[in-house]
């Protein structure tokens, strides 16, 4: 037992030294490096650059100047144009001076209202024009007519030119046709009887020949003037 006392009192040596060299480090100063903390962070984000290198400055997005919208006007409602105003009533001496143009020269009246915006000046020069027209030269007023879209500025005039007895002179299919574009239902309707009733003292079959037979007559229409045909021929 007496040869391992050597080995013990050399371990005691050695777990003595040990624990005063311990000791020793616990008391010598930290390490200048300081754990990371927030304060820490802000200063190493701005330490100074080593001698020699320069420093970016940060860069900032440029400012954004919001867009305002426009004004909007009391009432909370968007400016919208003013409504047209409507058309006054021609006056008497405008009528006047229409009619003496249309007895100088009817078909100059009517090509020159084709040049004016629809308006009534435009429908009363077509009223004025179209039947002196037609009484001179009913083939030429009739042929001009069938140029000319549908529409509600020439219904006044179609009306007075088929319903016009030197329309007697012309094909019955003609005055038809034309009274068939007139587009106010009231005043086609009155239009047609008033051919058919013409035609019905002239020539009646060849009025009924006719409607039956004219394509732009609506089927209603020719069911309608074939029945009122049928009623004036028989109560003849």
């Amino acid at each position: 037992m007496r040869t391992q006392r050597p080995t013990r009192i050399i371990i005691t040596v050695a777990a003595v030294a040990v624990l005063i060299t311990g000791g020793v480090l616990l008391f010598l100063p930290h390490s200048k490096q300081q754990p990371i903390t927030p304060a820490n962070l802000s200063r190493l984000t701005t330490a100074p650059a080593a001698s020699g290198a320069s420093i970016s400055p940060p860069v900032t997005a440029p400012a954004v100047t919001p867009t305002e919208p426009p004004p909007t006007p009391p009432g909370g409602a968007l400016p919208l144009p003013a409504p047209p105003a409507a058309p006054d009533e021609l006056a008497d001496d405008t009528v006047v001076k229409l009619r003496e143009l249309a007895e100088a020269d009817p078909a100059a009246l009517a090509e020159s209202a084709l040049s004016q915006p629809v308006s009534r000046l435009r429908e009363r020069m077509l009223l004025e024009a179209l039947p002196v027209w037609a009484e001179r030269d009913p083939v030429a007023a009739t042929k001009w007519l069938g140029q000319q879209s549908p529409a509600r500025e020439f219904d006044l005039g179609i009306s007075a030119v088929v319903q016009h007895p030197t329309m007697l002179a012309l094909p019955p299919a003609t005055a038809l046709g034309l009274a068939s574009d007139i587009v106010d239902g009231s005043l086609r309707q009155t239009a047609l009887r008033t051919v058919v009733q013409q035609w019905s003292r002239r020539d009646a079959d060849r009025i009924r020949t006719a409607l039956i037979e004219t394509r732009d007559l609506a089927s209603a229409d020719r069911t309608l003037l074939l029945a009122e045909l049928n009623e004036l021929t028989t109560s003849h």
